[in-house]
């Protein structure tokens, strides 16, 4: 299980609310996104055990200028071994 929020903070959920979810990868449409504002992914995983790993939240990316309205971010959990 997983679950990721996009904010204008690191590990922030302004834009999107901490939303779980089974996939590995998502995609998104329609945010009201502001030109040149940075954006943080942060997302988590949960173990078998129940618990969530610590909070990766990678480097911001930038909303484009509207012309340009596609961006891919590859983020990679930690291994946590309990």
């Amino acid at each position: 299980l997983y679950r990721y929020a996009i904010g204008i903070s690191p590990g922030g959920d302004e834009v999107v609310n901490w939303t779980t979810t089974t996939q590995t990868s998502f995609s998104l449409s329609g945010l009201a996104l502001v030109p040149q504002q940075p954006y943080y992914i942060a997302v988590q995983a949960r173990n078998a055990g129940g618990l969530w790993s610590a909070v990766a939240t990678p480097d911001p990316v930038y909303a484009g200028s509207g012309l340009c309205t596609t961006n891919m971010r590859y983020i990679y959990l930690p291994v946590i071994l309990r």
